[in-house]
């Protein structure tokens, strides 16, 4: 038997156009949410990175410093404090040691020259949270020092060893 009535139009309704636009809305917003979270992953990886080459350029001066040194005079053997005291080549006394910078939770690493005339001083490096040197028995220096920026934070210890301390005969 042949149907009798009228025929359905051939396209969608209103509310099956409806249901498409919100699934389709539902979708872009997930896509956008996604690309948002990889740009903002991608800006944070690339401050630290620029914090990694900050410090790193900045770290291989004052290890270099450390490591022309004669001698460790502070700190003692087996001890640690948060400054180390160094003599160069010259007779002089180098001392690094932190002071608060203007960031709240953020020091700079100061390196002061102590010379008969007189005391010179210089801000080597800025956003370290924590720095800790100890001494050991061999008369290497062991470094630990945490690097923030914002609220990432880039921490390494390594340890020195004098080059000029044979010369001086100790």
């Amino acid at each position: 038997m042949a149907r009798v009535g009228p025929a359905r139009p051939g396209g969608f309704t209103v509310i099956e156009v409806v249901v498409c636009c919100l699934i389709l809305a539902l979708v872009l917003y997930a896509l956008f949410d996604l690309l948002g979270a990889g740009t903002k992953m991608s800006r944070q990886e690339l401050e630290l990175l620029g914090l990694q080459a900050d410090s790193q350029r900045s770290v291989v001066r004052f290890l270099a410093t450390i490591q022309e040194s004669m001698e460790v005079m502070l700190p003692q053997p087996g001890s640690t404090l948060p400054y180390a005291m160094v003599r160069d080549k010259l007779n002089q006394v180098v001392v690094f040691s932190l002071v608060e910078s203007k960031t709240k939770g953020e020091y700079d690493l100061k390196m002061e020259l102590l010379t008969p005339q007189g005391r010179s001083g210089q801000s080597i490096m800025s956003g370290v949270s924590r720095l800790t040197f100890s001494t050991l028995s061999d008369g290497a220096l062991r470094l630990h020092m945490t690097l923030m920026t914002g609220n990432r934070r880039y921490a390494f210890y390594t340890q020195i060893r004098c080059r000029n301390r044979d010369a001086a005969g100790l």
